[in-house]
């Protein structure tokens, strides 16, 4: 509201709207002006006009979290509606020749030597993927184990090609995936496949990835990208709820998110790429979260990845409530040091379009309006 200067007391005089039969009636004003006052009969505009400042404010916030609520549900839709029926064809279309692929598993010891084996017979026992596959496990470990040698000595699996290296020096996933690229993948192979070690693809999730990269209405895609969903290990209320996350995170909102932004992202695992795409962007130890450094690399390079959620994985559950808490931190973490120090060099691409390069930007930020939204709704 309008005021007077103060006086030399300090004080100062409100000029506001007296009248009682206005809208804008405030009867802790000190003198009346009538250009303060708002009359109408009409319920709906004298409640607005009777806001002050602060709701205007909260108004405000919220009526933007409604229309980013509502823009992000129409691209759900619109994944759902339209573009998930031609991509789900495009997985099913049987090519004239499967490529040759390599499938990547990088494994961390001590930790994941109980399951490694168990992975690998899911990999190559249940796994229906009618061209040549080779399985890589590169792994790394402080000390060295038992496992190692029964690892070594495996050449095949349920008629795989099969090959277990450590990755010596290395302390961290994407330097396991940087020895994989450069000494095991071989050169026959044109797509690289990767999974975690404690992923369980369905029969059917290679052959849908691959299929729906070299489909060719796909010549723009580098990546694919399916859904990992929570089966196995830890508290079960703990796993319920992961796994609805995890569902609803592959198959209604990511998806949606790369109808606004333009492209999905590398969630770690579960993904196919091109190898010339893979092995020229290559992985970087130093972030705590690789695959979405990854992904924002490649994104201002012109690569685009594609959304596959039909393409499912299952993995273990965090064995406890801390553990989940630390994981989904770490990736909180990740997603800040990418946006970090990846943003700044994002408006200087010379390899996309201005409006890609807002779309992208679209990707590194969504987090924050989803905050917004969620205290606008706790405002309510």
């Amino acid at each position: 509201r309008p005021s007077h200067a103060p006086t030399s007391d300090g004080t100062a005089i409100s000029v506001v709207c007296l009248d009682p039969t206005s809208n804008t009636y405030s009867p802790d004003g000190d003198l009346h002006q009538a250009s303060q006052c708002l009359y109408t009969s009409n319920d709906f505009i004298a409640a607005f006009e009777s806001m002050s400042s602060s709701e205007w404010a909260l108004f405000l916030l919220q009526l933007f979290s409604a229309c980013w609520f509502t823009v992000i549900l129409a691209g759900a839709f619109s994944f759902i509606i339209c573009v998930a029926r031609t991509r789900h064809q495009r997985g099913r279309a049987q090519p004239e020749h499967w490529p040759h692929i390599a499938v990547l598993i990088p494994c961390y010891m001590p930790n994941e030597q109980r399951i490694i084996l168990e992975t690998l017979a899911k990999v190559c026992g249940t796994t229906e993927y009618a061209g040549t596959m080779d399985v890589k496990v590169v792994y790394n470990t402080p000390t060295p184990l038992d496992i190692e040698e029964r690892l070594n000595e495996l050449t095949s699996l349920h008629g795989r090609s099969v090959r277990c290296a450590c990755a010596a020096d290395s302390t961290s996933k994407a330097q396991n995936l940087m020895y994989a690229l450069a000494h095991m993948v071989p050169k026959e192979a044109e797509i690289i496949v990767i999974f975690d070690a404690d992923h369980h693809p369905r029969a059917d999730t290679v052959a849908t990835l691959v299929g729906t990269l070299i489909h060719p209405d796909s010549s723009e895609l580098s990546a694919t990208q399916g859904s990992v969903l929570i089966e196995r290990g830890g508290p079960w209320p703990l796993r319920r709820i992961a796994d609805g996350m995890e569902w609803s995170q592959w198959y209604f909102w990511a998806p949606g998110f790369s109808v606004l932004a333009g492209s999905a992202y590398f969630g770690g695992g579960n993904a196919a790429w091109r190898k010339e795409a893979l092995t020229s962007l290559g992985f970087d130890h130093t972030m705590l979260t690789e695959d979405i450094d990854l992904t924002i690399r490649a994104l201002l390079r012109g690569h685009t990845i594609d959304f596959v959620p039909w393409a499912q994985v299952g993995e273990m559950c965090p064995a406890n409530y801390r553990g989940f808490y630390k994981q989904r931190l770490r990736w909180a973490m990740g997603w800040e040091q990418v946006t970090y120090r990846r943003f700044g060099t994002l408006f200087n691409s010379t390899a996309i379009t201005e409006w890609r390069k807002w779309r992208t930007a679209l990707l590194l930020t969504l987090r924050y309006w989803s905050i917004i939204i969620a205290l606008c709704v706790l405002g309510w």
